[in-house]
């Protein structure tokens, strides 16, 4: 390989080099502007599972903590964690839990029949159908949990967990 060839493969691999570097920090400094918009909970709004909208001034003001669980019906961690909810209320007595799915309505009915969720108070089913969630907290994983304690974001988690990890 002569030296010029040598000298502009350099100089392609130095471009590649600064074009990765920059589009990291991109993606760093989008990430930090996207945890700043929701260091407190952010204005939204969905659809209850039995029709109407369901927003934030809707959330339970006797609640210590609310926790946005992005899910799915068909989802089976998803499951595991609603039969976690029901198994355990006494912990969750001021948690209030906002199940929110882009699912169908059907789907959704399905899944709040199977899980009796009727029956759980702290509780609310949501639907997405235009997938804001994504827009609003920036995932899209299943399930994916956005806590805050007293109005304020306390941590992110994705993939199925316990109810101690949501709530310590």
């Amino acid at each position: 390989m002569n030296r010029t060839s040598l000298v502009i493969l350099s100089m392609i691999l130095m471009m590649g080099i600064f074009l990765m570097a920059f589009l990291n920090f991109q993606k760093i400094k989008h990430r930090k502007r996207q945890l700043s918009s929701i260091s407190i909970i952010p204005e939204f709004e969905f659809i209850k599972s039995k029709g109407g909208l369901y927003n934030r001034n809707a959330l339970d003001k006797n609640a210590d903590v609310t926790i946005f669980n992005y899910f799915d019906p068909d989802c089976e961690h998803c499951q595991v964690m609603m039969k976690a909810y029901g198994n355990n209320r006494i912990i969750l007595k001021r948690v209030q839990i906002l199940m929110i799915t882009g699912a169908d309505s059907i789907s959704l009915r399905k899944f709040e029949n199977l899980f009796a969720v009727d029956s759980l108070d702290e509780v609310v089913l949501l639907r997405d159908p235009k997938f804001t969630f994504f827009k609003l907290f920036g995932t899209i994983s299943i399930p994916a949990f956005i806590i805050y304690k007293n109005g304020i974001l306390y941590k992110k988690i994705t993939g199925e967990t316990s109810i101690k990890n949501l709530l310590n």
